[in-house]
């Protein structure tokens, strides 16, 4: 079914491609051979934060966003600061589909610290949003990310209830490639 946008969905669109616009234009002025990205990164943030009014619409992406650029970079306080943004600013407009990326750029932020329950908890969450959406895709990612992170943490039976999980879905979409993976990663586990 396609769903129409209202006027005032349309206008917000118009108005965050606008401001992607002047971003692109700006760093295709300064970009060069040997440019460093993470200057790039940096101009293209000063000039949104610059704009005194951000669309919310793209106050979530954006931190999301951020939050992988500071990662890429090694900043892991500031990616998880982006993170709690992303959050808070997808809760504020009710953007599910960005609170549960965040939520899995969170569970990426967190097994980079070793810290695997918490990652789990935060794709966990991830996972039961994008249940509701019926985005499969992002099922997949999550059910992947957390049998990974259960057979990090030497957890068999929670790693092969996940990963089966996964080759269950990979079969119902069709998806050969997925359910190989899958299937031969809760295979090793019933060795």
């Amino acid at each position: 079914m396609i769903e129409l946008k209202s006027k005032e969905e349309i206008n917000k669109i118009k108005k965050s491609c606008k401001i992607v616009k002047m971003v692109l234009d700006r760093l295709r002025e300064i970009i060069k051979p040997g440019l460093p990205t993470i200057e790039l990164d940096e101009e293209a943030r000063k000039i949104i934060e610059a704009m005194k009014e951000q669309p919310d619409n793209i106050k979530p992406a954006y931190h999301n966003l951020m939050a992988l650029i500071e990662f890429k970079n090694k900043n892991i306080a500031e990616a998880l600061e982006s993170v709690k943004l992303a959050i808070k600013a997808a809760e504020k407009t009710g953007d599910f589909e960005q609170i549960s990326y965040a939520k899995k750029i969170d569970g990426q932020l967190k097994t980079s610290q070793n810290n695997l329950a918490e990652a789990i908890d935060a794709v966990l969450n991830s996972l039961e949003i994008d249940r509701k959406l019926g985005n499969r895709a992002a099922i997949m990612w999550d059910l992947d990310f957390l049998g990974n992170r259960y057979l990090d943490m030497n957890k068999k039976d929670e790693a092969f209830y996940y990963l089966y999980q996964g080759y269950e879905l990979a079969v119902a979409i069709g998806d050969r490639e997925k359910r190989d993976y899958f299937l031969e990663k809760a295979y090793l586990l019933l060795k």
